[in-house]
């Protein structure tokens, strides 16, 4: 299996919507989406990454924080998120279409990390919290994409992530 991790402290993402820098937070260099209105991601990697694992450390201080999975454009993709009304949701972004694929009860506080990862294998995706399985759905709309970061209405904390193919 190969192996890509980068440090958020390194200057590695192609785009990105809305304001991203890098922090401390306390003894961690970490990429943070600066402002507290509004939805900005942030993604890095090749479009034709098809079956790997994502995952990243999240701190959600708004609405939602997610990791995104075979991100194609803007309005194209996959995106795990915890969320601050107590639940996590698997979902895709399909051209502009909405669909939710899984979702499930998880209370996330804006003062802890929580590590999130979404793992491709043809059509089945797995997504995971902390380690522990929370859902696992088969769903074909995206084959290939890049990964990333999204955040809604609020700062978000990203840190650690890692990329890993089979």
């Amino acid at each position: 299996s190969t192996q890509s991790r980068s440090s958020a402290a390194s200057d590695v993402y192609k785009r990105q919507k809305d304001n991203w820098t890098i922090v401390n937070d306390g003894s961690e260099n970490v990429l943070t989406k600066a402002t507290t209105s509004g939805t900005g991601f942030i993604h890095q990697g090749d479009s034709s990454w098809s079956d790997y694992t994502v995952s990243a450390d999240i701190k959600r201080l708004g609405q939602s924080s997610a990791i995104l999975g075979r991100y194609q454009a803007s309005n194209t993709y996959y995106q795990f998120a915890i969320k601050d009304n107590g639940t996590y949701l698997l979902n895709v972004n399909n051209n502009g279409s909405w669909s939710k694929l899984s979702e499930g009860s998880f209370s996330s506080n804006t003062s802890d990390y929580y590590n999130l990862s979404m793992r491709f294998i043809d059509n089945q995706i797995t997504v995971a919290i902390d380690g522990q399985q929370v859902g696992q759905v088969t769903n074909s709309a995206i084959s290939s994409g890049e990964v990333g970061f999204r955040s809604q209405n609020g700062a978000s904390s990203f840190d650690n992530l890692e990329v890993i193919t089979p």
